[in-house]
C-alpha cells in the first residue's frame, strides 16, 4: 500500500497475452500466457514470452506483458498512477485470424482525494488484422474517456467521470442491429447506476472499435463485419476490443463508486465449426483502491 494525504492505495494490474479453452478437436485448456500481477505497494514489472504455439490452432512469434504503479507527484496533483499491458505479435489462429501486433493497454489516475479514477486507454491499438488474409479495416477509439478533467471540488470531478463512463453505452449506436448473441444487449449497463444500495455493483460494455470492415472494393468478403462484431463462416466470431467496466461500494448519498474496475481485451474468439472453444487475446485490467 502507498500513503498519501492521510489517505492509503492499494494498487491492481494484471496482464495477460492469451488464455482460453479449447473444445475442439483437442480437448484441454489454454494456458494462460505471461501473466503479470501488480504488487498491492506498485512497482514495476514485466515478461517476454518465447514463441508460443498449441499445435497448429494459436501461435504467435513473440509477446509480453507489464504492469506497474506509483504515486504521483503532490506538484503534478498528487495521487496514484497505475498501467497495465499486454502485446501479442505475429498472431495466428487457425491461418484465418492473422495481426502483426495487438496491444491492450489501460493507464489510470487515482486522485489524491475522490475516487473514481481517470482513464486512458491510448496506445490499445491493432496493426495489420486480417481474415483469410484480407485486411480488416478498423475505426477505433482508444480515447473514449477524453482528456483528464482538472477540478479543485472532487465530488465534481468523480461525478463527471461517472457521467462519462455512463455515456459510453451510447457510443457505438448508429441504429443498427447488432448481434443477438452478445447478452443484454451491447453496449449497454445491466444496472442504473443512481439506483439501488450502496452494496450494489454495475457493469457497463461496449468496445474501442466504432466500425470495422472489408475493402469495400471487393465483391466477396470472408465473413460479416457488425460493429465489432466479426461472422466468419466455418470458423466462429470474433469479438474486438471489448471493455468492461464496473463499479461498486458506493457512498451514501451522492452515487460515487469507492472502487472502479476496468478491463480491456483486444481479441474474443468463439470458434464452433472448425475447431471450438474460446480464447481472449491481449487482456488487460486494473482496480486499484483508495482509503478512506
Amino acid at each position: 500500500m502507498s500513503e498519501q494525504n492521510g489517505r492509503t492505495h492499494v494498487f491492481h494490474a494484471e496482464a495477460a497475452v492469451l488464455h482460453g479453452r479449447l473444445e475442439l478437436p483437442l480437448d484441454q485448456e489454454i494456458p494462460t500466457q505471461t501473466y503479470l500481477k501488480l504488487k498491492q505497494d506498485g512497482g514495476y514489472f514485466s515478461q517476454d514470452a518465447v514463441p508460443y504455439r498449441l499445435e497448429g490452432l494459436v501461435s504467435f512469434t513473440s509477446a509480453y506483458t507489464q504492469v506497474g504503479g506509483h504515486d504521483i507527484e503532490e506538484r503534478k496533483g498528487g495521487g496514484w498512477a497505475t498501467l497495465s499491458t499486454a502485446v501479442v505479435e505475429d498472431l495466428n489462429i487457425l491461418d484465418i485470424v492473422t495481426a502483426d501486433r495487438v496491444v491492450s493497454q489501460i493507464s489510470t489516475r487515482h486522485p489524491a482525494h475522490g475516487y473514481v479514477p481517470w482513464v486512458s486507454l491510448l496506445g490499445s491499438r491493432f496493426e495489420n488484422l486480417r481474415i483469410a488474409g484480407h485486411r480488416v479495416n478498423l475505426e477505433i477509439d482508444p480515447g473514449i474517456f477524453g482528456e483528464e478533467p482538472v477540478h479543485d471540488d472532487h465530488e465534481k470531478r468523480d461525478r463527471k467521470m461517472m457521467d462519462v463512463i455512463s455515456g459510453l453505452d451510447q457510443k457505438d449506436h448508429h441504429g443498427e442491429e447488432l448481434p443477438a448473441d452478445l447478452p443484454n444487449g451491447y453496449p449497454a449497463w445491466d444496472d442504473d447506476p443512481e439506483v439501488g444500495d450502496p452494496d450494489r455493483t454495475t457493469t457497463m460494455r461496449c468496445s474501442l472499435v466504432n466500425e470495422s470492415y472489408f475493402d469495400p472494393h471487393k465483391i466477396k468478403y470472408p465473413g460479416e463485419c457488425s460493429k465489432h462484431v466479426i461472422t466468419i463462416p466455418h470458423f466462429g466470431k470474433i469479438y474486438l476490443a471489448t471493455l468492461h467496466v464496473e463499479h461498486s461500494k458506493f457512498k451514501d448519498g451522492n452515487g460515487v463508486p469507492k472502487e472502479t474496475h476496468v478491463e480491456l481485451s483486444m481479441i474474443k474468439v468463439k470458434m464452433g465449426c472448425i475447431a471450438a472453444g474460446t480464447a481472449a487475446i491481449a487482456s488487460t485490467r486494473t482496480n486499484g483502491t483508495s482509503h478512506p
